[in-house]
């Protein structure tokens, strides 16, 4: 399921106009948009706006928030997809 950028901006408190700048600046992915052309993230690109908000919060900014965010990302989602893969195969093993 995808989110609309107003959807999550209210979520996490922030403005628009900043999940644009964090979008310009390279630190967020947006690679899902309507037929229409309006943005919508994916539980994926969710995650990325998240961990670059709490980021934000715990004071990182600049180049300290670009390096962080682009070492952390690629983790973060090797490891969501490793516990996805994970759960998929205890899921098959408990039915069979």
């Amino acid at each position: 399921m995808t989110k609309s950028p107003g959807d999550l901006v209210r979520e996490l408190g922030i403005s628009e106009r900043k999940l644009r700048h964090w979008h310009a600046r390279g630190l967020i992915p947006l690679e899902t948009r309507t037929p229409g052309g309006h943005a919508r993230y994916t539980p994926s690109e969710e995650r990325c706006v998240r961990l670059v908000a709490h980021c934000r919060r715990a004071g990182l900014r600049g180049r300290r928030l670009e390096k962080l965010v682009g070492i952390l990302i690629p983790e973060v989602e090797a490891m969501i997809a490793q516990a996805l893969a994970t759960k998929t195969d205890i899921s098959r093993a408990s039915r069979g």
